[in-house]
């Protein structure tokens, strides 16, 4: 057996579980997790899938595998239609009966079963839909074409969204490191293709191959110095920024403190906060849907709620350290803190203006 199949059979026994139940503690070890977060394991589920389906037709095509000695061929269809229908219906009934019984355990009896499922089922519409997509992926896979030539042009046409991808990741570091990043990154980007040009020539001599091996060695190392440098400007930025990033905007709102946050609340009033930054994109979308429509601004002013938003786009410390306490990762996050409430709501990551609205009328009305 060629040692690539070897390769994709160690991965997917061993290195696959491994990662699997290293990504299980985390979630475990959350005291909640958001949509965002089911989202991003949902959309990480179903691309591995489609990549590993990839990587196994690729290298089949490139070995001359036959669809027969893969055992895709079909011998008897008849037979094969039956055996499936009852193991389907079978897998069905177990997992029916299965379900009624996890049911009858009382939920402080379930353990960690139940803390399982209530971080990766879906809680909402938004996160049904990419479930479903989850589930149906396997039989997706299916109606694939047959390796061919086929994977080429797609293996091309793929490079597009990851220079895209690129272009995105510039812009995000001219908010987070300055111009001076940029320079660093597209000169480090310009070394690591300089290093692979020269891997890729071929020469006779083994001086000349040495010399390359160096080169390209030498070139790597100064992209890597790029990047420490890079690194170094966004903390310098982070620690002498003075006022919010060039992608944040602070029209209508107040800077976020700790200290502001807890003096509105003491004061009974409503606080609205938003913590987001300027590479952000799930943030920019819920300002323009939600945040900053007539609706929510005339609520926002009806309440007359306290208006805080945190700028997250260098790591503020603060803010960091809030969203460990509150066991996020990162923005976006939304914080309501009624009037007369001990702690704040967490809300949705992915808003709508009737989401909004609705906590915020909602407690105005009960508190008349």
């Amino acid at each position: 057996m060629p040692w690539d199949i070897w390769l994709i059979f160690f991965v997917l026994a061993l290195i696959l579980p491994w990662r699997g139940r290293v990504r299980m503690r985390k979630l475990l070890a959350m005291p909640c997790v958001g949509t965002m977060e089911r989202l991003a394991l949902y959309a990480s589920t179903i691309a591995f899938q489609w990549f590993a389906v990839a990587v196994v037709a690729w290298r089949a095509w490139a070995h001359g595998f036959t669809a027969s000695q893969l055992g895709l061929t079909i011998h008897g269809r008849t037979r094969t239609l039956v055996a499936s229908l009852v193991g389907a219906a079978t897998i069905a009934a177990l997992q029916w009966l299965n379900l009624r019984r996890v049911g009858r355990i009382p939920v402080e009896a379930r353990g960690s079963l139940q803390a399982i499922a209530e971080r990766i089922l879906p809680q909402s519409t938004v996160e049904l839909l990419p479930y479903l997509a989850l589930a149906m992926t396997p039989a997706l896979q299916r109606l694939m074409p047959r390796p061919g030539a086929w994977m080429d042009r797609l293996r091309q046409f793929l490079a597009f969204p990851m220079y895209a991808s690129a272009v995105w990741m510039i812009w995000v570091l001219t908010q987070q490191a300055g111009p001076d990043g940029v320079i660093y990154a597209l000169g480090g980007m310009i070394l690591i293709a300089f290093a692979i040009w020269l891997l890729r020539l071929g020469t006779a001599s083994s001086l000349g191959s040495w010399l390359r091996r160096g080169l390209a060695a030498a070139a790597v190392l100064l992209a890597f110095a790029a990047a420490i440098k890079i690194e170094d400007g966004a903390a310098t930025a982070a620690s002498t920024s003075a006022g919010p990033s060039n992608g944040v905007s602070f029209d209508g709102w107040d800077r976020y403190s700790r200290a502001r946050m807890t003096a509105a609340a003491a004061a009974g009033k409503p606080v609205f906060v938003d913590f987001t930054a300027a590479w952000c994109i799930t943030c920019l979308v819920n300002e323009r849907v939600a945040l900053e429509t007539p609706a929510t601004r005339k609520a926002f002013e009806q309440t007359a709620t306290v208006k805080l938003r945190g700028d997250w786009t260098n790591r503020d410390p603060e803010i960091t350290s809030l969203l460990k306490e509150l066991g996020r990762a990162g923005v976006p996050l939304y914080l309501y803190w009624a009037p007369g409430a001990e702690r704040p709501k967490i809300l949705p990551q992915v808003l709508t203006e009737a989401t909004i609205v609705s906590e915020l009328t909602s407690n105005s009305q009960a508190k008349r």
